[in-house]
């Protein structure tokens, strides 16, 4: 809970992210320990956090706050391509 990934409604326990939850439980199934998810889940976010703030700050500087929603899907895309091409290149390096 303390990462977000599941919150409360009354009696009910809700997931806030069902993607961030089924990838969890996927990684828990392949073997992953769930406390080392949830450690390597914080440092994610933590990322992502700076991720967000450097991505809005570039489009605050060139456009508008009302221009991040529709910037948003690239900001994404960047930082999907640039996971993919720093996993190959950690492959790469074990090999």
């Amino acid at each position: 809970m303390e990462l977000g990934y599941l919150g409360t409604d009354g009696d009910e326990i809700v997931h806030i992210s069902r993607r961030l939850l089924e990838v969890s439980a996927a990684l828990v199934r392949e073997g992953i320990p769930l406390a080392e998810v949830l450690v390597a889940g914080k440092r994610v976010r933590e990322h992502a956090d700076a991720l967000a703030e450097l991505f809005a700050d570039l489009v605050l500087r060139h456009a508008t706050e009302d221009d991040l929603p529709r910037l948003r899907p690239l900001a994404r895309s960047v930082v999907e391509a640039e996971l993919s091409l720093a996993m190959d290149r950690r492959l790469r390096k074990q090999r």
